[in-house]
């Protein structure tokens, strides 16, 4: 049975990475609205290599800043992103 998730958003943290990436594609696959946080462009760049196709998808969405912070952790939900503002709740 494949779910449908058109219209929800979802945060991915840590979707650059081996098993996030995979999440991130099934999220995708399923139509969702994909937000993943990354610290730098190239690994954003290495996510839309991996993902092929779905890379290049206008529900991905990577915003690049330092996330781990007080001070950076707010800018995943401000413009351009904002949105994605409700990823965590939907």
């Amino acid at each position: 049975m494949t779910t449908n998730l058109s219209g929800r958003r979802v945060l991915v943290p840590g979707g650059t990475g081996g098993v996030g990436a995979g999440i991130v594609r099934a999220f995708l696959e399923a139509g969702a609205d994909v937000v993943v946080p990354t610290r730098s462009d190239a690994r954003g760049a290495e996510l839309r290599a991996v993902l092929g196709d779905l890379g290049r998808s206008p529900l991905l969405h990577l915003p690049t800043h330092d996330y781990t912070t007080f001070t950076g952790a707010p800018r995943c939900w401000h413009p351009p992103w904002s949105r994605c503002a409700a990823a965590s709740t939907t």
